[in-house]
């Protein structure tokens, strides 16, 4: 299956916030110490100009980091809009403990370990899963169920229309 990886690092400074957007493909989010975001993405379809013409794009503003999926190119006009295939990206992100934290996914699974400021997470299709997180997260589950395991919330909203 043709494939394409991608990898980027960013220092964050303690008043920034991280947003992540996937279309299609989990999202697994791990806390760590320190100031660093360590960002990893596996984009893949079983077509190569799918492939080709999918990025991950990081936009950096001094309250907010955000990483997104785009197509490119022609897919640009096409892709996802006007029911085009779209690629898989299998994000794999290691972010500071402390960081206010959104994900948001159309077509796949957000798990998070180990935040202390979760905020909001939302999957169309697909399980949302916290463990050990803390914060007043808002969980919104479409097609997918909700598990919390270990968190001491503050305050929780969790709404799922299909699942537990």
């Amino acid at each position: 299956m043709p494939n394409k990886s991608f990898q980027r690092e960013i220092e964050l400074t303690d008043n920034q916030s991280l947003v992540i957007k996937n279309l299609n493909g989990p999202i697994e989010l791990i806390a760590c110490q320190g100031n660093t975001l360590h960002i990893e993405a596996k984009i893949s379809s079983d077509n190569q100009k799918v492939v080709d013409e999918t990025d991950v794009v990081v936009e950096e503003t001094p309250n907010q980091v955000t990483v997104r999926v785009e197509p490119t190119g022609s897919r640009r006009l096409w892709g996802w809009k006007s029911g085009g295939e779209s690629a898989r990206v299998d994000f794999l992100i290691k972010a500071p403990q402390w960081v206010s934290l959104r994900a948001k996914n159309l077509n796949g699974s957000i798990r998070t370990v180990g935040f202390i400021h979760l905020g909001e997470l939302k999957s169309m299709n697909g399980e949302l899963e916290a463990e050990g997180c803390s914060g007043k997260p808002i969980l919104k589950a479409m097609n997918g169920r909700i598990v919390a395991r270990s968190c001491p919330f503050a305050g929780l909203e969790a709404k799922t229309m299909n699942g537990p």
